[in-house]
């Protein structure tokens, strides 16, 4: 009897929109208080039933309406108050800016962070290749979001690439250890293509004279050098 009368009572509720979320409040980590973006990303939770199908949805898109930043805690209570606490993502990439000395830093979902003169440690630095130099300084976001991706993909991977480089629009080289160079098209699947380099440098024995492993194809291709390219290095030239 109890549990159909507090069925009863939790239905009314929600049918007569009283547990609505009220008030939406956001911090930082270090309990500063989060950007006007990001709060705006957060507004529209504001009117949603609790315990609703919306509020689940709304939950579901987050990451894809906080690039940038790192969920590290969500509570809500029954009056309608809805905390977040976000951490913001560390740099992955430093990107060259073309035309000058600078680096954007780019997060592992590709959103540019910030701009500096010295890439920071840890991060893969892409450069342009002398055939490829963009007269814009930001390249475009898909171009941006695939080699985040990448980049990141690798690193869960273990797949160390201290450094890349942007030959056009759509192809990417990376250098690997034991001067060993992979080359990624940004029209194919990140996956599949990180799949097949972290296969053949597990499985396959390799020839010395075909550093080159091409994963832009189904199926991976060994090559003495990158085609068009006199030479397999690809160190920053920014």
């Amino acid at each position: 009897m109890a549990a159909l009368v507090l069925t009863v009572t939790l239905g009314w509720l929600l049918e007569f929109k009283w547990l609505v979320v009220r008030q939406v409040t956001c911090y930082l980590e270090d309990q500063s208080p989060c950007s006007t973006k990001l709060t705006a990303a957060l507004s529209p939770y504001s009117g949603l039933p609790l315990f609703s199908p919306e509020l689940k949805s709304f939950n579901q898109q987050l990451p894809t309406r906080t690039q940038g930043y790192r969920l590290l805690r969500q509570s809500q209570t029954w009056f309608g108050q809805l905390t977040f606490v976000f951490a913001a993502k560390p740099p992955l990439v430093s990107l060259a800016n073309p035309g000058t000395q600078d680096w954007l830093l780019i997060t592992d979902d590709g959103t540019f962070i910030s701009q500096t003169n010295q890439p920071p440690a840890g991060t893969t630095k892409v450069t342009y290749a002398a055939s490829y130099q963009p007269q814009a300084a930001n390249l475009p976001l898909p171009l941006t979001a695939f080699i985040a991706a990448l980049v990141n993909q690798l690193h869960l991977k273990g797949v160390p690439v201290a450094t890349m480089q942007i030959f056009h629009d759509q192809v990417i080289a990376g250098s690997l250890p034991d001067q060993k160079t992979a080359l990624f098209s940004a029209a194919q699947p990140v996956s599949r293509q990180v799949a097949s380099l972290q296969l053949i440098l597990t499985k396959a024995t390799m020839d010395p004279n075909l550093p080159v492993i091409d994963v832009r194809y189904e199926k991976p291709v060994l090559r003495a050098a990158i085609p068009g390219q006199t030479s397999l290095s690809i160190e920053s030239n920014h």
